[in-house]
């Protein structure tokens, strides 16, 4: 999950592989925040592999 304010990078989950929680939707939750404003929202799944990813997957097989 990648979060931008405007075309800035605020936060990044990072490679997260759960195979628990397969389709569905996405959802966005703040809580006891108030005044804020969730716009143009969307999600997307690549068909690529992301350049973060390659890293990860040496651990994994690791066992790390």
């Amino acid at each position: 999950v990648k979060l931008y304010e405007g075309p800035h990078l605020v936060a990044d989950s990072g490679v997260t592989i759960d195979t628990t929680m397969r389709g569905g939707r996405l959802g966005a939750f703040c809580f006891s925040q108030e005044n804020i404003i969730w716009s143009n929202l969307r999600y997307r799944c690549n068909d690529t592999i992301p350049d973060d990813f390659e890293p990860f997957r040496k651990l994994l097989q690791l066992g790390l």
